[in-house]
């Protein structure tokens, strides 16, 4: 069986609709210039839940919230003008990806 591609001109697809999310296909193979596209349009490309017996094999993406902290901390530590709600929810995005 095959796996499906994304490409670039899918992601672009995605823009035109304007959406700012891309839900790929459980498997799916995500072409390099894909990935570069979504990250300059900001995009972001979301996996489909793999499944097996009808279960999800996702697992619960979880936060720390000490964790979200330190990280928010030392970011604001860098760069002090940033937007501490925009620091906040990037730092969460990106643990909840790490973790999940």
């Amino acid at each position: 069986m095959s796996r499906p591609v994304v490409s670039a001109e899918d992601v672009r697809a995605a823009a035109r609709k304007g959406d700012l999310r891309l839900e790929l296909p459980a498997g799916a193979i995500v072409t390099p210039l894909a990935r570069d596209e979504a990250a300059r349009r900001g995009i972001e490309l979301v996996e489909g839940e793999a499944t097996a017996g009808g279960k999800s094999l996702r697992r619960a993406a979880t936060c720390d919230p000490d964790d979200l902290e330190r990280v928010v901390e030392r970011v604001r530590e860098r760069l002090p003008d940033a937007d501490p709600a925009l620091v906040r929810d990037i730092a969460r995005r990106l643990l909840e990806r790490l973790g999940g």
